[in-house]
């Protein structure tokens, strides 16, 4: 070991123990070591002296990075690099088994069929780096290595490296160092001719070089010195495969050959077509292939001598035309990514400039890197209940959001800071301020921004009857936004410009905004992805939208944009499996009997005597419609001992359903479209056998769109507590906003009576979120949830008043009470706690254990009779499997451009 590798060894010892050396070749020496943080094998190569002080460390390092983008099964990844002291390393993965360089010394020649399969992935590897724009330059056995059965591509693009150093240096050659880029019996003519400018179809040439080995037993040109063999490459048609071995069928003979002309428009286009022509029985060759080489008899010296010299003035003059050749436009690539399913499916984002996807579940935030073939842990979670919103211009912070206001955390370890309550959306602008919505029913609604360093925030509009506020995005150049508003009647985007403070509608309609630069409008609208040319100066659509993606999956659950490179997840069908499950804590489960297929059932909620389950029942919807597109959900009630099924029809939307005192009456919550559009708390008996009469009335949020009325808890006495917006429980509470400069929250409790329903009394009105409110069965104490922590807990505050306790400790919603009133169940994510609770004098609780685990949980849950069972939605079909494929589109304005013909084509004014 020299003492420049003594020296990086000790350097690197907290992330690499060098085990031994394995191999060395003309750039670098490579070394067995253990990547300490990981516990993995891996290949770590030391550049050699000379040819580091000739390129410079820092020349090489930076241009090495490039081929770090490369992502593919056949492509060894590069995973670290570095200097120490002068001396360059590279890392890369290490492979058990052996190069093919081992196994041509050994086998001389390979089976036919082996030697095909192997050019054929090296050519698809080869193939997906091409479109990237990456070429390899250094193709030989010795950089293919094969592992269980499988190829793969070495020290991709290190060749590419250092010809861009020395030729960006003073004007050295690698040559004058005593040392030349690439293997004389694998280069092509263009790089025999020290050609600066060559393109993808040398690699071609160097594969079929290969290939031909692979066949043959030998290159296609061997020599003494790499003069001779260069002379030969120039000036020589390679004898034909099919000569040489009688086997090699006619279409792989012809491939070989076109691959191996000397001038490089007569090869290949691409290393597709390679491939293609390689498993085509059918291929003869293109026209000046040297498949006609077959009919040429063997050259004597002298001609040989004169080809040569004629040769190197053809690619001398060959050389100037590529020089002046255009570069081909980008390749629109796509492919998935495979996220596990523990991933929140609504949070993922992509960095500014395309390079990184970012997603997070309840525990911690994960980058997956578009050139790495694996994700890596971040930080935990900032806040929990909180989602993903954007990453910040720089790449160093994220935006989350979520019902505990909007935030910033840092993308490594450290702590969030708050900037905004109950701000819905954001967007990070490059003008440092963070735009986003604001406002419930019964309160203002708008948009605002906030500096992103903290400060007050700066209410920007009022929408009013413009619509609910909900997603948006920030333009470039910060001058205006483009934001997405729920009307009455439907959803419409339009554009708010920040200097005149003027909107705009746009015409189009979907529910969520994202822009490609240089001019498209891309958005949501069902199952479709869909785009529209935008002119950023006049802030106005110039073509009629078009779709450019549709989810298998029925509709798009998220989708993202940073720089060149757009991802989106498919939602998997949430209505696979129709009907009502009953599980057991023991886990057993079965379906409750006539439940009708055609509708989708959610808000359960179970009579006092456990004999009959409510439920809310929307129709299912068409493929892609949202599953509240008709508008209209009815109570159903099933009675679990003849399992009889009603339903109380109405032509209008009913939901949060509650059993009142006595078992008989259900009240539940009516909204009317009409204008202005009403929620009203109702009662009505179980059977249907009275109309329903109204309790209490106030107006409905946009367009009969979203309730100002959660569930209802009632008392034995007809006293009740229903979860109320806040701009309601404003005006009940005397409370004229919530100060701070911040938008109001959420939701509050008040209590209600039956005796004197229209005087509302404040019970829990908070500057926090509160919700969920269920009664015990001794009627001793209320169960809610609140977001006071900085995620939804569960808890318990005795009705006469006392001391108030948390139940949950790291998350909790949806609490229900068991019928025995000593336990208390709620749900965290998939899994269903149970809390022992005592009510007598001060409540009390503790022991909390979880009690049963997956399931759908999503659209709410019953506690079934003895308490002993749950009753939920049916799990679908389409529930996630393990893992859940994110895909990406790379350079999707490329695939823009030509779905839209490439020119902005205005309307007329």
């Amino acid at each position: 070991m020299t003492d420049a590798v003594a020296r990086l060894t000790t350097a690197l010892a907290d992330r690499y123990r060098i085990i031994r050396e394995v191999g060395s070749g003309g750039m670098a020496t490579v070394y067995l070591a253990n990547d300490v943080r990981h516990e993995r094998k891996v290949a770590l190569k030391v550049l050699r002296p000379e040819l580091a002080a000739v390129i410079g460390a820092e020349r090489f390092l930076a241009e090495i990075k490039t081929t770090a983008h490369l992502q593919h099964a056949h492509i060894l990844g590069l995973i670290d690099s570095g200097s120490v002291n002068g001396t360059v390393f590279y890392v890369m993965p290490f492979v058990e088994g052996e190069s093919l360089r081992d196994r041509l010394d050994r086998e001389k020649q390979l089976p036919v069929a082996d030697a095909v399969r192997i050019a054929m992935t090296i050519a698809g590897a080869l193939d997906y780096a091409h479109r990237r724009g990456v070429i390899h330059r250094d193709i030989k056995p010795a950089n293919i290595l094969l592992h269980e059965g499988q190829a793969l591509i070495a020290d991709f693009g290190i060749a590419l490296a250092i010809t861009r150093t020395e030729t960006s240096t003073t004007g050295s050659r690698m040559t004058e160092t005593g040392m030349s880029l690439g293997t004389p019996q694998y280069m092509s003519p263009e790089q025999a001719m020290g050609e600066r400018n060559i393109d993808t179809r040398t690699d071609i040439y160097s594969l079929g070089c290969v290939l031909y080995e692979m066949l043959t037993g030998e290159p296609p040109f061997t020599g003494p010195t790499a003069q001779a063999i260069f002379a030969k490459v120039m000036g020589v048609d390679p004898e034909p495969v099919t000569t040489l071995r009688r086997s090699v069928p006619a279409n792989v003979g012809a491939a070989t050959m076109t691959a191996l002309n000397k001038v490089p428009a007569d090869r290949f286009a691409t290393a597709a077509e390679f491939s293609e022509a390689l498993g085509d029985p059918r291929y003869v060759g293109l026209a000046g292939s040297s498949t006609r080489a077959a009919a040429i008899a063997k050259p004597s010296k002298s001609i040989i001598v004169t080809s040569a010299l004629l040769a190197i003035a053809i690619v001398a003059a060959i050389a100037g035309w590529m020089r002046s050749s255009v570069t081909p436009s980008p390749i629109v690539a796509r492919f998935e990514i495979p996220l596990p399913a523990s991933a929140s499916p609504g949070q993922f984002v992509v960095s500014p400039d395309g390079s990184r996807i970012f997603w997070g579940n309840n525990d911690a935030y994960f980058e997956r890197r578009l050139d790495s073939l694996s994700s890596r842990r971040l930080r935990d979670v900032a806040i929990p209940q909180t989602a993903l919103r954007a990453i910040s211009p720089n790449g160093r912070e994220v935006l989350i959001g979520g019902r505990g206001g909007m935030a910033i955390a840092p993308l490594a370890q450290g702590p969030s800071r708050s900037l905004a309550a109950n701000a819905r959306g954001g967007a990070w602008g490059t003008d440092g301020y963070i735009y986003f919505a604001f406002g419930n029913a019964g309160s203002p609604r708008g948009i605002a921004r906030v500096r992103a360093g903290g400060g007050a925030v700066d209410t920007l509009s009022i929408t009013g009857d413009l619509g609910v506020p909900s997603d948006m995005i920030v333009l470039p150049g910060s001058k205006a936004l483009v934001v997405v508003l729920n009307r009455a009647a439907d959803v419409v985007i339009s554009t708010f410009d920040l200097d005149k403070k003027a909107w705009h509608a746009l015409g189009i309609s979907g529910s969520a905004i994202q822009f490609v630069a240089p001019r498209f409008l891309v958005y949501t609208s069902g199952q479709y992805i869909m785009a529209a040319p935008f002119d950023v100066k006049r802030l106005a659509v110039t073509q009629p939208s078009i779709p450019i993606a549709e989810a298998p999956g029925g509709s798009v659950e998220r989708f993202a944009v940073g720089g060149n490179v757009l991802a989106y997840l498919p939602a998997p069908d949430p209505l696979g499996v129709p009907g009502i499950a009953v599980r057991s804590r023991s886990g057993t489960e079965r379906l409750l009997p006539n439940v009708p297929d055609s509708i989708i059932f959610s808000g359960f909620t179970m009579s006092q005597d456990a004999g009959r389950l409510a439920a809310v029942g929307t129709p299912r919807p068409a493929p892609g419609a949202s599953p509240f597109a008709q508008g209209i959900s009815n109570i159903y009630v099933f009675e679990l001992a003849s399992g009889r099924m009603s339903r109380w029809r109405s032509d209008v939307r009913e939901g949060n359903p509650s059993w009142m005192p006595g078992g008989r009456d259900l009240s539940f919550v009516r909204i009317t479209a009409d204008s202005p559009a009403t929620a009203t708390l109702m009662r009505r008996p179980w059977d249907a056998s009275a109309e329903a009469t109204p309790i209490y009335t106030m107006p409905a949020q946009a367009g009969g769109r979203g309730s100002p009325m959660g569930s209802a808890a009632w008392l034995a006495d007809g006293r009740g507590i229903m979860q109320i917006a806040r701009g309601v429980s404003a005006s009940v509470a005397g409370r004229a906003g919530q100060g701070r400069g911040q938008p109001p929250t959420q939701n509050d409790l008040v209590a209600l009576s039956l005796a004197n329903p229209d005087s509302l009394r404040p019970f829990i009105v908070t500057d926090f979120s509160e919700g969920n409110p269920v009664v015990s069965p001794d009627g001793r104490a209320v169960a809610y949830t609140s977001n006071e922590s900085g995620r939804n807990e569960v808890y318990i505050r005795p009705l006469s008043g006392g001391a108030l306790r948390q139940v949950s400790v790291s998350g909790g919603t949806q609490p229900k009470w068991a019928r025995s009133g000593r336990e208390l169940f709620f749900r965290n994510a998939d899994t269903i706690f149970a809390a022992r609770v005592t009510t007598d004098g001060d409540v009390s609780a503790d022991r909390v254990v979880p009690v049963l685990s997956g399931g759908n949980l999503n659209s709410g849950y019953a506690v079934g009779p003895g308490d002993s069972s749950f009753i939920m939605r049916a799990a679908p079909t389409g529930q996630r499997p393990a893992t859940v494929s994110l895909i990406v589109v790379i350079n999707i304005a490329t695939e823009l451009e030509r779905l839209f013909g490439g020119a902005d084509r205005r309307p007329p004014p």
